[in-house]
């Protein structure tokens, strides 16, 4: 009976393909499309807050025994969107508040960021509060998360028209606008000559190794433009006009700055950019997310350049065998593995450049390995055959979200544009004049919103009146109000000495400077940097 009655639970909770318009699925396909369900959802904590827990709504980047099974912002931030596509609107919904409950800042110092910030700068220990790793060359210390908490943000927002989240109440005491504002704010903070301060960003490269790098520019954009649109919603043009004109301010810096002129492609990072050797994959969300479109030079000199990445089973590494972005002579054996999310991001834009062909060969090739490992979507394939795992699987955000946004993609069904209006989320007035806007069924489309607004009747928008009960937000430069007393205040400041003293004994301050002393001598360890 406790059998049949968790498996009804799960089917109920289950959201049909076709429920999304996603009618074409084959057999084999429907049965990766529901694994990949049950990843994400297993790889959701969804554990009660507690005073000194804030994890509730955390998605781990892998499942268990899977060695990224910890939070970090950048794969759950990819999780919720495929959440929110996906039709499991309540899971999209906790998990952006998780980013904007939890306890960030630890690497406030001059030394890295510099100020107080709203989302991790790496990723969560399991009690939500901030984690990052050390090696010999510093911290971890990304703010690429940043834009993608608000891409998230404004994917659940689109897909629930849920105007009314806009002024619920997070842990910290704001409202989620207002909390949405500081992670603005963060990112225009943490600019020069419009484009993002040197950080460690999508490959980790820790502190020392700190560059601009593109993927973050390319996250930062995408974020103030979604989080202009929500400011739209919450009746603040102001801040919408502001970050408006700051993604495109960015956007511009990065086509002078980010592009090897030469080939007319985006490279990996500024340094990279007027040398031979430039070829990063994660240049792919500046097509991805529009912001380069087909048609333009650096859209199709961007694309042509990943010839350098393909493997010689067909997929993509992250950079190309030359480029190192930590020092040493060439890339290591992690960048060149062939990477599933760049395969299911690089042949959406190859569908989109007309070449459907070679987008539907990588689809298929992910697919048709994951049917022969149960249904489940890997980190990593080795570079010389064909489909066969390596690295961490399941992944949640990089493998099953992924997979499940690239067949929505390929139907049509992509998640919005950064230029997409709220036309969808307009409803017809209900008899009388009275009634609410959604009630409890969610929104027009069936999705399951988390219901109207009951006080706009006979409106046909229901955004129309909203105007600025999301809470006042903060203005371009403001500092937020202090919350609750964070429970692990005391804390030391994030540098690698101080971490070991700290949690090591007498002896672990001696060892942090042999280990120093080893590094400068030119002892060098491998490492897996995720």
């Amino acid at each position: 009976a406790i059998y049949r009655g968790a498996m009804a639970e799960f089917e109920a909770w289950r959201v049909a393909p076709s429920a999304l318009g996603l009618n074409e699925l084959t057999v084999e396909e429907l049965e990766i499309w529901r694994q990949s369900e049950t990843v994400l959802r297993m790889g959701q904590v969804m554990e009660a807050t507690q005073r000194n827990r804030r994890n509730r709504g955390m998605f781990l980047a892998a499942l268990p025994i899977g060695e990224w099974h910890t939070g970090w912002v950048r794969d759950g931030a990819y999780a919720v969107v495929a959440q929110a596509m996906n039709g499991h609107l309540t899971e999209a919904r906790v998990g952006v508040e998780f980013f904007l409950n939890a306890w960030a800042g630890f690497f406030d110092s001059p030394e890295y960021l510099g100020r107080a910030y709203r989302v991790s700068s790496v990723r969560y220990y399991g009690n939500g509060k901030e984690e990052g790793d050390f090696n010999f060359f510093g911290p971890n210390v990304e703010t690429d998360g940043f834009g993608l908490v608000l891409w998230a943000a404004r994917a659940y927002l689109h897909y629930s028209c849920d105007a009314d989240w806009l002024s619920s109440e997070t842990l910290h005491g704001d409202t989620v606008f207002e909390a949405l504002t500081q992670v603005a704010a963060d990112i225009d903070a943490l600019t020069a000559n419009d484009l993002p301060l040197p950080e460690c960003s999508i490959w980790e490269v820790h502190w020392g190794h700190k560059k601009v790098f593109t993927y973050t520019a390319a996250t930062s954009i995408r974020g103030m433009y979604d989080f202009a649109a929500i400011a739209d919603v919450a009746g603040r043009p102001d801040l919408a006009a502001h970050y408006r004109g700051r993604a495109s301010a960015m956007l511009q810096a990065s086509l002078t700055f980010l592009v090897n002129n030469r080939t007319r492609s985006f490279a990996s990072h500024q340094d990279a950019a007027p040398t031979d050797v430039f070829v990063d994959g994660s240049t792919v969300e500046m097509l991805h997310w529009d912001l380069v479109k087909p048609g333009d030079p650096v859209f199709e000199g961007t694309l042509q350049n990943y010839e350098r990445l393909r493997t010689s089973s067909g997929g993509y590494r992250r950079l190309e065998p030359r480029l190192s972005l930590n020092g040493e002579p060439q890339a290591g054996t992690y960048d060149l593995s062939e990477w599933i999310l760049l395969d299911l991001r690089i042949g959406e834009i190859f569908r989109r450049a007309g070449d459907v062909e070679r987008a539907a060969g990588l689809l298929i090739k992910v697919t048709q390995a994951a049917l022969a490992n149960d249904g489940l979507v890997p980190e990593l394939f080795q570079p010389d055959q064909y489909g066969v795992y390596t690295g961490v699987v399941p992944m949640v955000g990089y493998g099953a979200g992924a997979w499940q946004m690239a067949q929505l993609e390929k139907y049509g069904l992509g998640a919005p544009a950064p230029d997409a209006d709220w036309g969808h989320c307009v409803q017809e007035p209900e008899p009388g004049g009275a009634g609410g806007s959604g009630g409890t069924g969610g929104t027009q489309m069936g999705m399951g919103g988390r219901g109207g607004t009951g006080g706009n009747g006979g409106s046909q928008d229901p955004f129309a009146g909203l105007g600025g009960s999301g809470g006042q937000g903060l203005g371009p430069g403001q500092q937020p109000m202090p919350d609750e007393p964070d429970p692990f205040a005391g804390d030391q400041a994030a540098t690698f000495c101080s971490s070991m003293v700290n949690q090591g004994g007498p002896f672990s301050g001696i060892l942090c400077f042999m280990m120093i002393w080893l590094c400068l001598s030119g002892f060098k360890r491998g490492r897996h940097v995720h």
